[in-house]
């Protein structure tokens, strides 16, 4: 009964972790999207210059 309760307490702690890393997953996504905007917007800024 021991071990169960052990293997139970394990599996919350994954799936405790698993939530963080989704959530820090989500966080990255947003940030490259806004970073890919950004490079976007710079190079339509260097396109309009060179022009």
């Amino acid at each position: 009964i021991n071990m169960i309760k052990d293997l139970e307490g394990r599996v919350q702690e994954l799936v405790l972790e698993a939530d963080s890393i989704s959530k820090k997953r989500n966080v990255l996504e947003t940030e490259n999207e806004e970073l890919q905007t950004s490079i976007d917007n710079q190079k339509e800024e260097i396109h309009s210059l060179k022009q």
